[in-house]
C-alpha cells in the first residue's frame, strides 16, 4: 500500500468483506484497524523483499469506523462491505484521525464486527475479530515494483498522479465473515484517550 506525508491516500486495493450470520434486526458497528505484522523493517532488493533491520517505533493505533455504522444486520448482509474510504499516511503529526503507518514495514489489517447501536458502547459490547493473512502488506512511499505501478494505473480511479485513462475495475478478493460465537468486548476495541476515528470522506 502506498502512503505519503502529504494528503492521505486511500488504501489500494480496498478491503472488502461479506457478512453472514448476523441478527437481522440487531444493530452492528463495523470497524477496521491495521497492526504491525512483525518487528522488522524491509527493503526491496533484487526483485524481492528482504528484512533490513528492526522495526521503527510503532505508530499510534487508530480504529476506522465504517461510515454506514451503526446499521442492522440485515443491511450489512445485503451487500459487500467496502472500506474504500480508509486513508493512510506516514505523517506522525496527523491530527485528523487517519491511519498512520511506517514506510517499509509489514502490516496486517483486522476487521471487527461489534454488536452495538452506539459508538460510545464499543468497549462494552460483544464483538468478533477477523484476520485474513492474504491481506498482509508492506507500506511504501513509492512503489518498488513497476508492475505494481502499472496495475494501479490500470485499476485504481484515484491514481491521478500516474496517468489519466478510462478505468476498468479488476476483480477483487471479497472475504466472507460469519458472525458466530461473538465475545464480550476487550481492550483492543477500546479507543485510546483523545482518540478520533473519522468517518472519512
Amino acid at each position: 500500500c502506498l502512503i505519503k506525508k502529504g494528503p492521505p491516500l486511500r488504501m489500494f486495493p480496498p478491503f472488502k468483506v461479506r457478512c453472514t450470520g448476523l441478527d437481522k434486526k440487531a444493530k452492528y458497528i463495523l470497524l477496521m484497524d491495521i497492526v504491525a505484522a512483525d518487528d522488522c523493517r524491509y527493503k526491496f532488493h533484487n526483485s524481492r523483499w528482504m528484512v533490513a533491520g528492526k522495526a521503527d517505533p510503532e505508530m499510534p493505533k487508530r480504529m476506522y469506523i465504517h461510515p454506514d455504522s451503526p446499521a442492522t444486520g440485515e443491511q450489512w448482509m445485503s451487500k459487500v462491505v467496502t472500506f474504500h474510504k480508509l486513508k493512510l499516511t506516514n505523517n506522525i503529526s496527523d491530527k485528523h484521525g487517519f491511519t498512520i503507518l511506517n514506510s517499509m514495514h509489514k502490516y496486517q489489517p483486522r476487521f471487527h464486527i461489534v454488536r452495538a447501536n452506539d459508538i460510545l458502547k464499543l468497549p462494552y459490547s460483544t464483538f468478533r475479530t477477523y484476520v485474513f493473512p492474504e491481506t498482509e502488506f508492506i507500506a511504501v512511499t513509492a512503489y518498488q515494483n513497476d508492475k505494481i505501478t502499472q496495475l494501479k494505473i490500470d485499476n485504481n480511479p484515484f491514481a491521478k498522479g500516474f496517468l489519466w485513462k478510462h478505468y476498468i475495475w479488476a476483480p477483487r478478493l471479497v472475504f466472507l465473515c460469519k458472525a458466530q460465537n461473538m465475545t464480550r468486548g476487550q481492550n483492543h476495541l477500546a479507543f485510546p484517550p483523545n482518540h478520533t476515528s473519522p468517518r472519512q470522506n
